[in-house]
């Protein structure tokens, strides 16, 4: 039987933030690849600053470019996805990464 193969990226705004937390958690529980989605410009360390500049990028559709990608999500079988929940939506650096990848037939 073949093994199934995972893979669990996430953005995470701080060093100890919950989507990081949560995609720990879901490595712990499930196992398979932990990839960290980076914008090659971090976001400002002021609170309000990085506030003022998502809400900028949500609204105009924004994509940041990433840092460092990954070469390609067709080798998994199940993708988990995480994302801090800003404005009701995924953050801009999970936009560029879904725009990026065809997750087509994932779990």
């Amino acid at each position: 039987m073949e093994t199934e193969r995972i893979l669990i990226v996430y953005y995470s705004y701080s060093p100890s933030g919950n989507t990081r937390r949560i995609a720990d958690l879901i490595r712990q529980e499930v196992g398979g690849t932990v990839h960290e989605i980076e914008p090659e410009a971090p976001y400002p360390r002021s609170y309000d600053a990085t506030v003022d500049q998502a809400k900028g990028e949500i609204q105009s559709g924004y994509k940041p470019p990433l840092k460092s990608d990954l070469d390609s999500a067709k080798a998994y079988d199940t993708i988990f996805v995480g994302s801090p929940n800003w404005w009701s939506t995924i953050a801009p650096p999970v936009a560029t990464f879904l725009s990026q990848h065809d997750l087509s037939g994932k779990t």
